[in-house]
């Protein structure tokens, strides 16, 4: 990549041919091959300059401002990524994009770590001007800590999401509050029957103590004040099957 780089730096000596942009998009790649991670960001920056305005190079720098996003999160220039992305046309929703891009494939390399800072830089940006956006991020760092079997990391994740949707329900859910509601219930019922099963199966106290803190959750959060008589039993069934959580755990 050292050579690499040095052919495109000469390469880019010759600005005012047509293919200048696809030249510096190249010598940026080739600058972070080899770590000169504010090169890289510089160089970059530039190729999406020089390429905004022109139809010949959409695609490019389509390419560029994904790849730019990429660059930040490496370096963890969160705070710049944002301002910069907030600077330029498009940015915004190429940023949201992007990021969310990288955080599935950090998922699918098995990297759960990286994928959970990605969505914490997101959350921390978007929390509150984006809540459909945000309301995502937090059910998937729930994913995130199940994976990693976090256990501790899970219940914290699932008490946000929980205490986010209740709070920002008619954002997140639009003209379907109803269906949104009943996925994040559903969500939050099928994850705790899940432990408590695991919890029997394996017959661990940390489980169950687990499991009961997620019913307590769950009926705080879905089922404090019953809008029905379906809500009404299944409350009194939740209340019995965390008072047996409760029991195995001690």
């Amino acid at each position: 990549f050292e050579e690499a780089a040095s052919f495109y730096e000469k390469a880019a000596r010759f600005n005012k041919i047509e293919s200048y942009p696809r030249t510096l998009y190249k010598l940026a790649w080739a600058y972070f091959r080899i770590r000169k991670r504010a090169e890289a960001l510089d160089t970059m920056k530039r190729a999406i300059e020089i390429s905004t305005g022109n139809e010949k190079f959409v695609a490019l720098r389509d390419e560029a401002m994904n790849d730019m996003v990429f660059f930040f999160t490496e370096v963890g220039k969160f705070s710049e990524a944002r301002s910069y992305f907030s600077s330029i046309s498009g940015g915004t929703e190429v940023y949201i994009a992007a990021l969310t891009k990288l955080s599935k494939s950090y998922q699918r390399d098995g990297k759960y770590r990286q994928a959970l800072d990605v969505n914490r830089g997101l959350f921390e940006e978007f929390g509150e001007k984006k809540p459909e956006v945000a309301y995502r991020i937090l059910v998937d760092n729930v994913e995130l800590y199940r994976k990693l079997g976090d256990g501790k990391g899970e219940e914290q994740a699932l008490t946000i999401m929980v205490k986010y949707f209740g709070e920002h329900v008619e954002d997140i859910s639009g003209a379907n509050e109803e269906s949104e509601y009943a996925k994040a219930k559903n969500y939050l019922r099928n994850r705790v029957t899940e432990i408590h099963k695991e919890a029997v199966k394996k017959k661990d106290k940390a489980l169950f103590s687990r499991a009961a803190d997620i019913y307590a959750l769950y009926m705080r959060g879905f089922l404090a004040k019953p809008r029905d008589d379906k809500e009404r039993a299944e409350l009194s069934q939740i209340r019995i099957y965390r008072s047996d959580a409760l029991l195995a755990s001690s």
